[in-house]
């Protein structure tokens, strides 16, 4: 399936030029996100942000700075983790883009937890759970509960962790999310 949208996107890149293919260097570098291709995602991503700046498209550039600290978080190169999707988190703050922000902060939190900074982390998910919650996006309030339980089991808060964990089981059944229903409900019990 992925390869098959990754020769698709690597197709289309061929035909498209200026702000149109911006989107597709941007999907071609999830794909290769997801298939752990992350040298090849670097190399697309600095096309997209040569590019960007080329055209000086602002909210693109926003969109490759997220894409990049992503890549750098899986590469745990933490330090430009975090400046490029700070970058991208200033720049859809200036925007008002509130769903990109909270996604920006959600990585950040991220990044907080992988060098076991669980204070910053607690506080940039409460911060993204809040947009999701203002915005009803379900789906990442779901994703962000989780997380904000790993965070607070990470720090041995486990009535805070219990509480998230329950919150966030809610939603998914709610959402008919089976794989996160049993992922919740694993933690929950090796809790108790």
């Amino acid at each position: 399936e992925l390869d098959l949208a990754r020769r698709m996107c690597e197709a289309a890149i061929e035909h498209l030029a200026g702000d149109d293919l911006l989107p597709a260097l941007n999907l071609l570098s999830n794909i290769l996100m997801k298939q752990a291709e992350l040298e090849q995602a670097e190399q697309v991503l600095s096309r997209a942000r040569a590019l960007c700046d080329r055209l000086q498209n602002k909210a693109a550039r926003a969109v490759v700075d997220f894409q990049l600290g992503r890549l750098y978080r899986r590469q745990e190169d933490f330090e430009r983790a975090i400046v490029h999707s700070s970058r991208g988190l200033a720049q859809f703050r200036k925007m008002g883009d509130r769903k990109s922000e909270a996604y920006a902060l959600y990585d950040l939190s991220l990044v907080a937890e992988q060098q076991a900074d669980y204070g910053r982390g607690l506080d940039l998910a409460h911060e993204c759970l809040d947009i999701f919650t203002q915005v009803d996006d379900q789906f990442n309030m779901m994703n962000t509960l989780l997380h904000l339980g790993d965070l607070y089991r990470a720090q041995q808060e486990v009535v805070q962790a219990q509480t998230c964990w329950q919150r966030s089981l809610a939603l998914a059944e709610s959402l008919d999310n089976g794989l996160y229903v049993e992922g919740i409900k694993g933690r929950l019990e090796r809790l108790a």
